[in-house]
């Protein structure tokens, strides 16, 4: 079933932010870089942004003192191996000229950052902290929000949210302020981002973390959704809904290649495709994973079949099809979609079980290759069994 489913100045503050990442011209998706996905952080200090971060990536990944000043206005937050770049936006708690001065830096910002020719650059979402303990909005808080708003989609993020009593007026006076006419935004979200620990004793448990990350990712693009997901680790749904978009969008990429038959001879024209389906699920769950990597999965799925990362690769793949005589057959649009997804599908579940052990590097966990093994086998079967039984499907 899981299977069938898933058929001026503001110039020079853009130099210090990119340049480390502009030496070449060419796009990240022109060297086959991986999507990064940058968020904005903004909110007066003390309503715990580092924490609501460190909840959501990770520990210590916005750890004070690891932020790197790129200006008076903005830190950066990054880590290795993790596909996220957090820009926090400093000294909203000042006075009100300062504070129109960091308002307007930042949507110049925003606004040079599309202009790159790099996406992975763009400031893709902002995540405007407001602390429920303090129990009010303030002018600097609506005017930042409503400003950035015009330009990129705004999630209201209410913190500490202790009080059931507190944060519930508090977004009903928001939510007030959006039915006027002067907020913009999708949704808030109320948060919890660590137990609230008492004498010892918890006495209220965090809560909030997979709704934002799950509202965060339905607002971000198709290809920093894939990154968000990798990068957050409170929703294993959306790391599953992750994969499963790369599985959708490369099965639909193999039917159209298979639309007028392929000979098998000719199949490895699909390797390219499952390839870099397979690296996105890879990416999505943190495993590394290499082009010679392929062969190895596709020996693990179906035992038996020395393959390398061409012609024997699909025709290996192929010999679990039912009823099918690999050395006379074309591969059509249907089977060329099935063994993409089916395979796709196998590896997701694979990594989803056993994706601490996985090293590709060395030998694979046994546990691993029997799931990838029987989950491949048995969906292809019942996808080429589900196609005779319902020819309209």
């Amino acid at each position: 079933m899981a299977i069938q489913n898933a058929l001026g100045d503001a110039k020079d503050v853009v130099n210090l932010l990119f340049a480390k990442r502009k030496s070449k011209k060419e796009t990240s998706e022109l060297r086959g870089e991986p999507a990064i996905v940058n968020i904005m952080l903004a909110g007066k200090t003390g309503v715990g942004k580092s924490t609501l971060i460190n909840a959501v990536f990770g520990e210590n990944f916005a750890k004070t003192g690891i932020g790197e000043p790129v200006t008076e206005e903005f830190d950066l937050y990054e880590k290795e191996g993790v596909p996220l770049r957090v820009y926090d936006v400093k000294g909203l708690e000042l006075n009100p000229a300062v504070q129109k001065s960091i308002r307007s830096q930042t949507k110049k910002l925003i606004r040079e950052s599309y202009k790159t020719e790099d996406r992975n650059d763009d400031i893709h979402l902002l995540w405007y902290c407001i602390a429920s303990d303090g129990g009010r909005v303030e002018s600097v808080d609506l005017d930042f929000m409503r400003d950035l708003a015009q330009q990129i989609d705004v999630i209201p993020v209410l913190t500490k949210s202790y009080v059931e009593e507190n944060t519930r007026e508090l977004m009903a006076y928001i939510e007030s302020k959006k039915e006027l006419g002067e907020l913009s935004f999708k949704s808030m979200a109320p948060v919890l981002a660590e137990d609230m620990v008492i004498d010892g004793k918890v006495a209220k448990e965090k809560f909030g973390l997979k709704e934002l990350t799950e509202l965060s990712y339905e607002l971000l693009p198709d290809a920093q959704k894939r990154a968000f997901a990798a990068a957050q680790k409170v929703s294993e749904d959306l790391k599953k809904k992750a994969a499963f978009t790369a599985i959708t969008i490369a099965s639909a990429a193999a039917a159209a290649t298979g639309a007028i038959p392929i000979p098998v001879a000719d199949a490895a024209v699909l390797v390219p495709i499952q390839l870099t389906m397979l690296k996105g699920i890879a990416n999505v769950y943190g495993v590394k994973f290499k082009e010679d990597d392929f062969a190895k999965i596709v020996a693990a799925a179906v035992p038996g079949v020395a393959v390398n990362a061409g012609r024997a690769a699909v025709a290996g793949l192929l010999k679990l099809v039912p009823g099918v005589g690999v050395a006379v057959m074309a591969v059509s649009g249907t089977v060329a979609a099935a063994i993409t997804t089916s395979l796709g599908v196998a590896f997701q579940k694979a990594l989803e079980h056993r994706i601490n052990e996985v090293n590709f590097d060395g030998v694979l966990p046994e546990e691993f290759v029997e799931i990838l093994r029987e989950t491949f086998s048995s969906g292809l079967r019942d996808m080429f069994k589900d196609s005779a039984e319902n020819p309209k499907s």
